[in-house]
């Protein structure tokens, strides 16, 4: 093991043009000299995949084991597989990764690339990080929850254990708050090497960006000489659609269409990372996935529809609403960048130059300011943060955000009157859910029903929904033989049970008009939840399936999210008076039962309740 690594070089593989080597010696000097550093550099200076390289070869490490956190699955797997590559080692050996579902490390492991929630389930589990030297919490400035709880975390580590060293690297000009927030540290710079990017935005706003991209990608294709093409939209739904109609000009346009979103299985999205010597321009279609976690090569042209979708939790209303939001100045920045990587190119804008100059927003909320706490909350309980007003945030959520997600936590009786974890408190901290389903969880143990609960579980957790839609809506004479009266949650339940009928056929899935990626997804979840749950020692019962015992576990869990029909489709939800409609999507738009729990709220134009059932109380 020992001459293995003494024979690595980060000279090993074709990247000699990245540049974070015209800096290599100064950069280990940084690593030397200092205890915790922030790292500048813009998506594609090599920081993700050479900085763990320079640490390993330089001995640095002491032996132990380097730890790179990346906000996104995709990432840690890709820059893995990279890494390992680059050294001429295979994956599992000196680099490893782990993600949700899956790992590939050794006892040989000297880089491991994870996702951030893989890190706090390390803390949870009583890991004190004592086995890494260094800890890189790699492309921070994207600020997700679980990312600010690591940044806090890992300041405290820095400054109990003197051998464990902080990283903290981002694509954006917000180094000198992280370094502030790490009591000063010292800020190193790569210099870019970025080539001239045209910017070209509309003459007027249109409302429909879908065609506008369509049309834009068209006449690249048509008039722009070689070069292939990022485009972003806002999700999975405007992803298929685009593909949908792209695939009938295909012919004519001589394009590959590819896609990327965050629930596409890992195997289908590394594909996107091989230089492949092919005879067609490529198009990428793809989420804010792309926009500086991962670099594609060869992208010379991006098409950016100017939103993205996100969360909002607002407090005083209780409610918090999925909707489509337009994009950040930053935001705008990096997504123009992805087409200046390796040689000059163009930025086509769907939007107007009015709307960038004068109504984005410089750069996008921190999602810890913007969504509900309640998840935050448990899992500091869970780490003995009892007093969680007082933990060290970067950007500190308001008094009345965690104060409310302390009361949420209290009604599903997660904490004591006195703000302590209960006994149900920490098992529900033990599942990778939100609280609300946890607890629905825990109710369906109860009545017997945990491995329906949990299939419903994994249907929803997906972020994708498991029918698959068409503007023209051809495909509903598929769907409706699954619907249930009961409500959306057994409507899914009833597709899975129709899928395990036929043996989890890909090709059932696929002229049925489902989503094969979340039904799959969903199956590996339920897998994890209930292999859970008998660690608990709870004997799992089976029982005569019962619609009812369903609708009890969701409605305990969902206790705050009851609404009442006042007129027809109109609800008022029972605990802030707001009056929402049925989501055109559910059958239950057709029931309109008296009282309805529903899962979440979204908004496209109108709010709307989503994943809607009958209220069942006892």
């Amino acid at each position: 093991m020992v001459d293995k690594l003494n024979k690595l070089s980060i000279f090993s593989f074709n990247t000699k043009t990245l540049p974070i080597l015209n800096v290599l010696n100064k950069l280990k000097t940084s690593l030397k000299n200092t205890k915790d550093l922030i790292i500048f550099g813009e998506t594609g200076s090599g920081k993700s995949t050479k900085i763990p390289q320079i640490i390993l070869t330089s001995k640095l490490n002491n032996n132990k084991v380097i730890c790179c956190t990346q906000p996104r699955r995709l990432a840690a797997v890709s820059l893995a597989l990279r890494v390992s590559k680059e050294l001429k080692d295979p994956i599992g050996n000196i680099v490893g990764f782990a993600i949700r579902f899956e790992e590939n490390i050794s006892i040989n492991t000297k880089i491991k690339f994870c996702t951030d929630g893989v890190l706090l389930k390390e803390c949870c589990a009583g890991n004190s990080l004592r086995n890494y030297s260094y800890i890189i919490i790699d492309e921070a400035h994207e600020r997700t929850i679980n990312t600010d709880i690591v940044l806090g975390i890992c300041k405290i580590v820095s400054a109990k254990k003197k051998d464990i060293h902080i990283i903290v690297t981002s694509a954006t000009l917000d180094i000198r708050k992280f370094s502030k927030f790490f009591n000063k540290c010292p800020v190193f710079a790569i210099p870019g090497i970025s080539y001239r990017v045209k910017i070209y935005y509309l003459k007027q706003f249109e409302n429909d960006y879908v065609r506008m991209a369509i049309r834009t990608i068209t006449q690249i294709s048509q008039n722009e000489k070689t070069g292939d093409i990022l485009c972003f939209l806002t999700g999975r739904a405007d992803i298929e659609f685009t593909e949908s109609l792209l695939y009938l000009k295909i012919k004519h346009l001589n394009l590959k269409i590819l896609k990327i979103y965050s629930n596409l299985p890992i195997k289908n999205q590394v594909i996107l990372f091989k230089d492949e010597c092919i005879n067609k321009r490529r198009c990428v279609l793809s989420t804010n996935l792309t926009e500086t976690s991962l670099t594609i090569p060869n992208i010379r042209y991006v098409v950016d529809c100017g939103f993205c979708k996100a969360k909002f939790y607002d407090p005083k209303t209780r409610t918090e609403i999925l909707s489509i939001t337009p994009i950040s100045k930053s935001s705008a920045s990096q997504r123009s960048g992805r087409a200046g990587r390796l040689t000059s190119g163009k930025s086509f804008r769907l939007y107007t130059q009015y709307i960038y100059r004068f109504e984005m927003q410089k750069s996008a909320i921190p999602e810890i300011l913007r969504a509900n706490l309640i998840t935050l909350v448990l899992l500091l309980k869970s780490l003995k943060f009892e007093n969680v007003f007082s933990f060290d945030f970067i950007d500190k959520p308001s008094f009345f955000s965690i104060s409310n997600a302390l009361e949420e936590l209290f009604i599903l009786q997660a904490l004591n009157k006195n703000g302590q974890l209960t006994n149900i408190g920490k098992i529900m901290s033990i599942f990778p859910l939100d609280p609300k389903l946890s607890k629905s969880l825990l109710i369906a143990i109860t009545l017997k029903a945990p491995v329906e609960v949990s299939i419903i579980i994994g249907l929803v957790s997906n972020q994708t929904k498991i029918f698959i839609e068409s503007v023209k809506h051809e495909y509903a004479i598929f769907h409706r033989k699954f619907y249930s009266n009961f409500g959306d949650h057994l409507t899914y339940l009833n597709v899975y049970k129709a899928w395990v009928k036929q043996n989890y056929s890909d090709i059932w899935s696929e002229t049925q008009q489902l989503n094969y990626i979340c039904l799959t997804n969903a199956k590996k979840i339920a897998k994890q939840l209930l292999l859970l749950i008998k660690k608990f020692n709870i004997i799992i019962e089976y029982n005569v399936f019962k619609y009812t015992r369903i609708c009890k576990s969701f409605t305990g869990g969902y206790c705050r999210n009851v609404a009442k029909k006042i007129k027809e489709n109109y609800y008022k939800v029972l605990n802030n008076r707001q009056v929402f409609l049925i989501h055109p999507s559910s059958h239950m738009k057709i029931i309109l039962p008296d009282l309805a729990v529903f899962q979440e709220i979204i908004s496209s134009g109108r709010s709307y309740i989503y994943n809607v059932n009958l209220t069942i109380y006892r």
